[in-house]
C-alpha cells in the first residue's frame, strides 16, 4: 500500500509487490496521476511505502542485478553462430541502487545504494547463447561487445512486447556471460568495478523470460519465431534515425565515445548471416 503523508496518512494506491521494490524504494520518485511523491520510508515487513508530494525535477530508476539458473530445457535450435532455447528457470533479482534522470534531458543527477532483500521466482524462458567464435570475428573491443549486447537484449525485449501485445513490465531480460556465469550488464552502476573488460572473451546468453511465477506461456511462443525476433530487431535498427542508439532502438549511448547501435546491427547481420550496411 503506499501511504500518502502530505497531510495526515492516505492510502493513494496499491502497488504488487515485485513492482514495488523497484518503484516504492527508499528515496523513489512515485508518479501517481501526474502527481509526484518521494518515497520517505519503505515498510517491507507490513508491505506499506510511506510517501510525500514533491516538485522534483527528476525521476527515479532503479539498479537491479538478476542471474538466471537453468533447472531444464525443453527445446533448441542449434546454429552455427547461435543457439536458441526454451526451458525452466529461476530467477534470483536483487535492487541494489537507484539512479536520479533529470526530466526531458535524461541526465544523471545522483545515485544512491540499497539494501533490499532478494527475490526469487521460478518461470519459463526463452534464451539464445550468441558463441564466442562468432564474437571473436567482431573487431571491436570486448567491453564494446558488451554494450552492443546489451542494446541488442533491450530492444528485443521491446520487440517480443509487441508480438506477444503485452506490456514490457510482463517480460524480464537478463545478460549473463555462459562462460563464468556473472551479469555483464554495463548499465548498472556498480558493474565496471567487479569485471575486467578488456582482455576477456566471452560467450553471451541473452534472456526473456516471463515475470510471473511458473509462467504465463510467452516464451514457448518467442522460441517458435526466435529467427524472426532478429529479423525485427535488425529491422527497428535500421530503420532508426538516431546515430548512436536512443530509446527507440538498441537504448542511449552508455558512453559518449561509443556507438552501441553501430556495433549491435554488425553483430545481429552475423548472425543471420547478412550482409551489413
Amino acid at each position: 500500500m503506499v501511504v500518502d503523508r502530505t497531510e495526515g496518512e492516505k492510502v493513494i494506491a496499491e502497488v504488487d509487490f515485485s513492482s514495488a521494490l523497484e518503484t516504492l524504494h527508499p528515496k523513489a520518485v512515485y508518479m501517481l496521476e501526474s502527481e509526484q511523491y518521494v518515497v520517505e520510508e519503505f515498510d517491507y515487513e507490513n508491505r506499506k511505502a510511506f510517501v510525500r508530494k514533491s516538485n522534483a525535477d527528476y525521476y527515479t530508476d532503479a539498479i537491479t542485478y538478476t542471474k538466471i539458473a537453468v533447472l531444464d530445457i525443453f527445446d533448441q535450435m542449434n546454429g552455427e553462430n547461435y543457439d536458441f532455447f526454451h526451458g525452466d528457470v529461476h530467477v534470483f533479482s536483487k535492487v541494489v541502487g537507484f539512479k536520479k534522470l533529470k526530466f526531458y534531458t535524461n541526465e544523471n543527477v545522483g545515485a544512491g545504494d540499497l539494501q533490499l532483500p532478494q527475490q526469487e521466482m521460478h518461470s519459463t524462458a526463452f534464451w539464445i547463447t550468441i558463441k564466442e567464435h562468432m564474437l571473436e570475428t567482431v573487431n571491436i573491443s570486448t567491453e564494446e561487445k558488451i554494450e552492443a549486447i546489451s542494446g541488442i537484449a533491450y530492444l528485443m525485449r521491446h520487440i517480443c512486447a509487441v508480438m506477444l501485445m503485452c506490456d514490457v513490465k510482463d517480460l524480464g531480460v537478463a545478460v549473463e556471460d555462459n562462460i563464468t556465469k556473472t551479469d555483464i550488464n554495463p548499465r548498472t552502476a556498480k558493474w565496471g568495478e567487479r569485471q575486467n573488460l578488456i582482455l576477456r572473451e566471452f560467450e553471451p546468453n541473452i534472456y526473456i523470460y516471463d515475470s510471473f511465477p511458473n509462467g504465463i506461456g510467452f516464451s514457448e511462443v518467442l522460441f517458435a519465431r526466435a529467427v524472426d525476433i532478429f529479423e525485427k530487431v535488425l529491422d527497428a535498427i535500421r530503420s532508426c534515425s538516431c546515430e548512436r542508439g536512443c530509446p527507440s532502438c538498441v537504448g542511449p549511448p552508455i558512453r559518449g565515445s561509443d556507438n552501441q547501435k553501430d556495433a549491435a546491427r554488425f553483430i545481429i547481420s552475423l548472425l543471420l548471416d547478412r550482409v551489413y550496411h
